[in-house]
């Protein structure tokens, strides 16, 4: 096995330049190699990510289990995502991005695929937490939004903007076709099409890639452990990762339990689930015009307001019984966490050393990952408590407006610096 990574690893690092297509190939060959990352994006999220949840009842009633289990290989991937996150940023950082879409993520494709040959729980949760976590640590925005930048360093607004408005139509894209896979073929199938799809994305992408060479391949490395440790020297980094894991509490939270608390305000099942899903297609919103409106203001500024407005959302919520006000909810819930993810890749590209830039955007998503994993079974226990949504809701609400204002703190402190 080592001879073989070492092997993929001189495959990856050949003809060492950011981008190594010939001069004058122009402007479609450009997007056309993030276009391969974005609908490697929009494969694996709408994989695993939302394709579980339009199968976990019939994955319970096979399997005779709860959805407490269920939930707990949901969360787990989510927390496994950001742990190998981190070794796969480390991995881009050092040797480029091949192996890690060439080995790492059809080996999370495998393991996600072999989930459903099993008629065991336990065997289910393991494939399926370690499958998920390995797809995600290798194709979610952590990973596609640093390849992306090694390709285009100088237009990283609109390289991440890119990547990210294909990442929006996933949940658009997987769960309808997650549902007619369900319906007529079975919950089974409905995991393993997913997962051969995207192995085959991924060797694309790795094919596409190849060319991009590491961030360290000119210095000596100076280790994982010594980048973050490097990093964590700077108060800004520090308040920016206390920033994006009290962010993650707010959206998560929200994003579980949209559609308990709008049947809870008075909404039927059905309305529920359709604004909930309209949710998703308005993230367009917040994606498409970002290159425009940070250039006239600037992506801290921007992600600052977005993650006000997340604290908003979990508030207006309540009152979705009345469904204009439903409504209002969907499109700017949708807007906000639409930007969310592309401004957080500009604030990051902006606060973070390039060339532990992988690394870092790694690490990143294990904090994430830890407070999106955590925070909806506290909400849960509360909303069992207290038979209603509202004191969740309300600390979700807050949890978003304590990230902005340790946003401010960071940029205040990153100015500092600069200064």
């Amino acid at each position: 096995m080592q001879r073989i990574w070492k092997r993929l690893s001189t495959l990856s690092s050949v003809q060492p330049t950011e981008l190594s297509p010939r001069d004058g190939q122009g402007f479609l060959w450009k997007h056309w190699r993030l276009d391969m990352l974005g609908m490697l994006a929009v494969l694996v999220y709408g994989s695993w990510f939302y394709g579980y949840g339009v199968i976990i009842d019939d994955i319970g009633d096979d399997l005779g289990v709860g959805l407490g289990v269920l939930g707990f290989a949901y969360g787990a991937a989510n927390i496994l995502t950001g742990v190998f996150a981190v070794f796969a940023g480390r991995r881009l950082d050092v040797r480029g991005p091949f192996a890690v879409f060439m080995v790492v993520g059809p080996a999370g494709c495998f393991l996600y695929a072999l989930s459903a040959a099993t008629d065991s729980a336990v065997f289910f949760v393991l494939a399926f937490s370690l499958g998920g976590g390995l797809m995600g640590a290798s194709a979610f925005y952590a990973m596609t939004q640093a390849v992306a930048v090694r390709l285009f360093p100088d237009d990283p607004i609109r390289t991440i903007t890119r990547i990210t408005i294909w990442g929006a139509l996933s949940s658009p894209i997987a769960i309808p076709l997650t549902e007619v896979m369900r319906d007529k073929l079975g919950w089974r199938t409905a995991v393993v099409i997913p997962a051969v799809i995207a192995a085959c994305a991924y060797a694309c992408t790795a094919v596409a890639t190849r060319h991009v060479r590491a961030a360290v391949e000119q210095r000596r490395s100076s280790g994982l452990l010594s980048a973050i440790r490097s990093a964590l020297k700077h108060r800004a980094i520090r308040l920016n990762i206390a920033a994006s894991f009290t962010t993650s509490i707010g959206v998560s939270v929200l994003l579980v339990f949209q559609v308990p608390t709008m049947k809870w305000a008075g909404l039927t099942a059905a309305t529920a689930a359709s604004l909930a899903g309209l949710r998703g297609v308005f993230q367009l919103v917040g994606r498409l015009p970002l290159p425009r409106l940070v250039e006239r203001s600037d992506a801290w500024r921007l992600l600052g307001i977005a993650r006000v407005i997340v604290g908003v959302s979990c508030l207006l919520i309540l009152g979705s019984r009345n469904v204009v006000v439903a409504i209002v909810y969907i499109v700017v819930a949708g807007a906000a966490i639409g930007a969310l993810s592309a401004l957080d890749g500009m604030v990051s590209r902006d606060l973070l050393p390039p060339e532990d830039f992988g690394s870092l955007m790694g690490a990143m998503a294990f904090i994430y990952s830890i407070g999106s994993g955590v925070a909806p079974i506290v909400a849960g226990q509360l909303n069992d408590l207290t038979g209603n949504p509202m004191a969740s809701m309300t600390l979700a609400g807050l949890s978003s407006f304590v990230s902005a204002a340790l946003l401010a703190s960071a940029r205040r402190a990153h100015r500092g610096v600069l200064a």
